[in-house]
């Protein structure tokens, strides 16, 4: 399920892609940190930027903390 909603992450739909992060957010998904990572800096769309660093300050990570991680196309 969680691999699903991080292949949510790419679709062509913003909408999509805000209530990817927000599923991964309420499943508390460890392995979506990366492309959330990803997300947060560099979606187009300011809404999914937005949600991602929601996503990820919940489940208590700070984005520039993680901004070491190697961040490519998820």
């Amino acid at each position: 399920l969680v691999m699903c909603y991080i292949c949510l992450l790419e679709h062509e739909n913003q909408q999509s892609r805000k209530g990817a992060c927000r599923a991964l957010g309420i499943l508390s998904a460890s392995k979506a940190l990366h492309p959330l990572t990803f997300l947060s800096g560099n979606d187009p769309a300011e809404t999914v930027r937005e949600e991602a660093r929601a996503v990820l300050l919940k489940m208590r990570y700070n984005v520039n903390e993680l901004t070491s991680f190697e961040t490519t196309k998820i």
